[in-house]
């Protein structure tokens, strides 16, 4: 059965972010909400008119719903959810890598404007998702010899310049706000439907159960299975 498992941020690795609205408070806490609250958390980097300046954060990222344990992940999607103000008056940016286990999988550039035209302006909070192909196979591998899921870690460098590459510069700071970020783990899952084996005096949960007809096994419903589970024509696995 395919399931989503959300990872979100759990802990600073590297915080260089500014945080607001409490500026002494981890960043984390700021960017791993359900739903994007826009400019009430958030971490940013802000640059005077003519400056330019870099930051970069880490963060670890957790499971932030629990369900049964994953057989393998058919799909990875990473959102962030940005804003830029004074836009059209310099070059805004921002890098994101992806870790699995210490390990550099991917890493990418997102141009969140590029003082050309209004089009390009990321202003709105409004998420960019990015398909993580190439994270898939790592994660598959590590839950095939672990049955657990691997140590992950988002790297965000934003990049932000102050100098305007058109006419309409002006001495007004520029900022880069982050409000959200997290990780969909699209998964099957083996069902835990809550009949067990006792195998040399374990008990084990079972995920599928099978009724013989007519010298055929076919899988039935758990709902099913209750109600016949005194008999003799069931097989677990």
């Amino acid at each position: 059965m395919a399931k989503s498992i959300i990872l979100r941020p759990s802990a600073d690795v590297l915080l260089e972010h500014s945080v607001y609205p409490d500026a002494s408070a981890p960043g984390y806490l700021q960017i791993r909400d359900e739903k994007c609250d826009e400019e009430s958390t958030y971490i940013f980097l802000s640059v005077e008119g003519g400056d330019y300046a870099t930051a970069t954060s880490s963060f670890k990222m957790s499971a932030s719903n629990i369900i049964n344990k994953p057989s393998f992940v058919t799909n990875a999607i990473f959102v962030i959810c940005p804003n830029y103000t004074d836009a059209l008056k310099g070059k805004n940016n921002v890098t994101v890598s992806v870790f699995i286990n210490g390990a550099k999988i991917v890493a990418w550039d997102e141009a969140l404007v590029w003082g050309t035209t209004n089009t390009d302006v990321k202003d709105d909070f409004q998420p960019i998702t990015k398909e993580l192909t190439d994270v898939i196979f790592v994660i598959n591998e590590y839950i095939s010899s672990t049955g657990a899921l691997p140590d992950v870690e988002i790297s965000i460098s934003s990049q932000v310049s102050g100098t305007a590459n058109n006419e309409k510069s002006s001495d007004a700071p520029k900022t880069q706000k982050i409000s959200q970020i997290y990780i969909e783990l699209i998964c099957e899952v083996e069902e835990n439907i809550g009949i067990f084996d006792k195998i040399n005096g374990t008990y084990k949960a079972s995920s599928r159960v099978y009724k013989k007809t007519d010298n055929l096994w076919s899988e039935i419903s758990d709902t099913e299975a209750k109600t016949i589970l005194k008999n003799n024509d069931i097989r677990r696995k």
